[in-house]
């Protein structure tokens, strides 16, 4: 049994946002997101994105990219959803649990929270298990019959550290990013949010951090309730998976989770078929 406390982090641009209002023409009224979420009980957190795109030097491709958005003067920075790793800074916690508004936690963690908080296989000269996490597929932008195998950022449980918040903005900077690849030298091609935080830590926790990873069954742990077709082509960290062949029927990343009972989720996605509050 864990205690814990809930924090928020809101980067700046997204501390108001407009009330819809009533519905009867009305001007609506701007509304304070941190006041709201201190009344659910959250600790609240204004962070800009931890990552200045400005020092960027192992990318040409992403250079290019964001200077373009600088100069274009556009709202709402991809870099902005790099706030999320602000949640590796609160190392006065044993274990850090991100999630979105979309996730719904329908039974106890303790087995995963105990990955992290075990402390004997570094007593025992082994690798520390850093970060727990399944793989989510999401849709391929080079490939529409194929899709994406990247982290779940819906139920995603790290070791805080600030030593290790550094080396992942040391990496953001310095890693190659090509066009048509993405990070590393893996690659999964361009997906949405490949730039940016899901794209970012699939590629880290892939070669950078390797041996400090636990892979959770994502039929169990962020099941999305999504149908698969017979035939689906993934981009994976062992490269590309045919779901129909041979190997893929020996991979559970091939699962169809849609089949799983519902007593055996512990956390649900909704960021597939839409959360019920939307």
């Amino acid at each position: 049994m864990y205690d814990y406390k809930m924090y928020a982090i809101i980067h700046p641009s997204a501390k108001r946002c407009q009330d819809q209002g009533s519905g009867d023409g009305r001007k609506s009224d701007s509304v304070d997101r941190s006041v709201l979420l201190q009344n659910l009980g959250y600790h609240v957190s204004i962070k800009g994105s931890p990552v200045d795109t400005n020092k960027i030097d192992g990318s040409e491709y992403l250079q290019k990219y964001f200077s373009e958005y600088d100069m274009n003067g556009d709202s709402g920075h991809p870099s902005a959803d790099l706030i999320r790793l602000h949640a590796y800074e609160l190392e006065e916690y044993d274990a850090v649990v991100l999630v979105d508004y979309d996730t719904l936690v329908l039974g106890s963690a303790d087995e995963v929270y105990d990955l992290i908080t075990d402390k004997s296989s570094t007593e025992n000269g082994g690798n520390s298990i850093d970060a727990v996490f399944s793989w989510e597929h999401v849709p391929s932008l080079i490939n529409p019959n194929a899709k994406a195998s990247v982290v779940n950022l819906s139920f995603l449980v790290i070791r805080p550290s600030k030593a290790t918040f550094r080396n992942l903005i040391s990496t953001y900077q310095s890693s190659p990013f090509a066009a048509g690849k993405g990070w590393g030298m893996i690659g999964r091609g361009s997906f949405p949010g490949w730039m940016t935080s899901q794209g970012f830590l699939t590629f880290y926790y892939d070669e950078v951090a390797n041996g400090s990873k636990v892979e959770m069954n994502r039929c169990y742990f962020g099941n999305t309730g999504e149908k698969y077709p017979t035939k689906l082509t993934l981009f994976t960290n062992g490269g590309k998976l045919e779901c129909a062949s041979s190997a893929g029927a020996s991979s559970n990343q091939c699962n169809d989770c849609n089949h799983a009972k519902l007593e055996d989720v512990y956390v649900a996605d909704f960021s597939y078929c839409l959360a019920p509050w939307e």
